[in-house]
């Protein structure tokens, strides 16, 4: 169901799809009015212009014995003044023309997102169904736990006061523990960043970090989609403008871009749960096909992130588990769109590499796609027909996944080694997110306002509040320790995790340590409360860090 009653859905998105053909035909009317506008404008001065210089030279032809030196350098000097007022005119004519057909351009394409971001919330859609599918999810949830609820005595304000102050309390809590925390994972050393140490290597190709970044970027719009190694270069013109930045940023020719989400135009659709904008070129540089999806950025994208529930799933090679539903939706359609062509690329291609890249919502999806794919092992539960239809894709596989969501179980992430490279920035919140958390945090709400002052206490000992008459103790450091380790064993709820072997990187501090990296359902279990979580989600973070290494 939609978030609103059927009938009501169903008239909305009705008249939506109405609004929206008026916008397109109003578009398409003005667009008329204005070339007319110009047409006329630049006939009625061109002829304007023209009658005017040949009456003055009709004149001077007349007068020409009379007064031959004045009149030719007047009536020169004349036809060079109408020549200016005209061009002048006439330039600003076509600039007022212009603008305004900008901006009423632009005024009835953001009313056309409007009325369908509008259809998409509130309608009979795809994307409604999901927002509402999301929320009868958190509904359940918290009505699951009737510690969490007060067995339904509270109100929702109580509740929500609650949930705020306890999780506070927690990310407090989680501030005063962090060395003891970080000694306790039992990671593996890899290098340190600081300059003047000797250092390992780590295979993490940059270009296709900047592959998806580019891909991040991008716009929308379609464009001719066929093998691009055995092509002539067409002008640039040829190409649509996110082609030639992708391109340009990548530092790969235009046309070794095979096919992209743009070759098929979606105008005045209805919302759906579109998968992430994806690029398939050919680097011959790398001898590598690559596959490049981008991250969250329009509504679509939103959506697909919030289709949290998690959906049984088998690897190509026979590992089950589960992955985040909204991702294997997204990786089943991009692989129902390339899959062809992407064949028939490898086909061309011989001894290339698949190489699948992707940054936040793409770099889950392309966990999964890598999945979908690669098989490295013999699975004989595998059907006839899937294996036949995958036969032809048996190059080498690899994926890598910047700032990459939990995505996949603990025994799929186990799986995923080798074959996907993850990169997770500092405290990147998507990196621990999942349903699994959310189930944890209520059970941190309740046991932390179980205890009346519980939180308030925690808040006042980390924080320094003087004014809570709380004041440090030498044995805080042991209790803070104490109380974490009872929280966190109460955290069992089955989670999410970054897929494959995880990279980690993390700044220098205080503590003498080694940077290092290590069991991922142990580094990655809760979230890690920060001012940066959210910044060092940003494409643009990772590609910075990535170029330091």
């Amino acid at each position: 169901a939609a978030l609103l009653p059927g009938a009501i859905a169903r008239t909305i998105s009705s008249v939506s799809s109405v609004s929206r053909m008026s916008l397109r035909v109003a578009q398409v009317g003005l667009d008329a009015v204005f070339d007319g506008l110009r047409f006329s404008t630049g006939a009625t001065l061109g002829a304007s212009r023209r009658f005017l210089v040949n009456a003055i030279c009709t004149a001077r032809r007349t007068h020409q014995m009379a007064h031959a030196s004045g009149w030719a350098s007047s009536a020169a000097a004349a036809v060079f003044l109408l020549h200016s007022f005209f061009g002048l005119s006439e330039m600003l004519a076509m600039t007022a023309f212009y603008m305004a057909n900008s901006v009423t351009h632009l005024s009835l394409t953001a009313a056309e997102e409007a009325v369908q971001l509008f259809d998409g919330l509130f309608g009979d859609t795809e994307t409604s169904k999901a927002l509402a599918s999301f929320i009868s999810l958190i509904i359940d949830e918290l009505q699951k736990d009737d510690e969490f609820t007060g067995g339904g005595r509270q109100s929702y304000l109580t509740t929500l006061s609650q949930t705020t102050k306890a999780m506070l309390a927690y990310a407090c809590l989680q501030y005063a523990t962090r060395r003891q925390r970080q000694a306790a994972l039992k990671l593996v050393p890899v290098f340190s960043i600081q300059p003047g140490r000797k250092r390992g290597t780590i295979h993490l190709p940059r270009p296709h970090q900047s592959t998806s970044a580019s891909a991040t970027a991008s716009a929308s719009a379609p464009t001719a989609a066929t093998a691009a190694s055995s092509l002539p270069r067409p002008p640039a013109a040829a190409y649509h403008s996110n082609h030639t930045y992708f391109s340009r940023y990548v530092s790969i020719p235009a046309e070794h871009i095979v096919t992209s989400t743009f070759n098929t135009i979606r105008e005045a659709r209805t919302p759906m749960c579109d998968p992430p904008v994806y690029y398939l070129a050919v680097d011959t540089h790398t001898r590598s096909v690559v596959l490049s999806l981008r991250g969250t950025l329009g509504f679509a994208d939103i959506v697909t992130d919030l289709t949290a529930q998690y959906e049984p799933f088998t690897s190509r090679d026979g590992v089950r588990g589960h992955v985040h539903g909204g991702m294997l939706h997204s990786a089943r359609k991009i692989a129902d769109d390339v899959r062809h062509i992407l064949i028939a690329t490898l086909d061309e291609h011989p001894g290339f590499r698949l190489v699948i890249c992707g940054h936040s919502l793409g770099g889950g999806t392309a966990s999964v796609l890598a999945l979908m794919w690669a098989r490295r092992h013999h699975n004989p539960g595998e059907s006839a027909a899937a294996a036949a239809d995958l036969d032809d894709l048996e190059p080498t596989v690899v994926c890598y996944a910047y700032g990459t969501p939990a995505v996949l179980s603990v025994r799929l992430s186990r799986a995923a080694r080798g074959l996907v490279t993850a990169v997770i920035f500092r405290d990147d919140i998507f990196a621990t997110v999942s349903l699994g958390l959310f189930r944890d945090f209520r059970r941190v709400v309740v046991n932390l306002t179980r205890e009346p002052g519980l939180a308030e206490r925690i808040v006042g000992k980390v924080l320094g509040l003087g004014m809570l008459g709380v004041e440090r103790e030498p044995d805080d450091a042991v209790w803070f320790w104490a109380l974490a380790k009872t929280l966190r064993a109460d955290m069992a709820s089955e989670k999410l995790f970054p897929p494959g072997s995880v990279y980690w990187i993390n700044p220098p501090v205080a503590a003498r340590h080694e940077p290092a990296m290590g069991p991922v359902p142990v580094a990655f279990a809760t979230m890690n409360f920060s001012k940066t979580m959210i910044v060092d989600h940003s494409p643009w973070v990772y590609e910075k860090a990535l170029n330091k290494l």
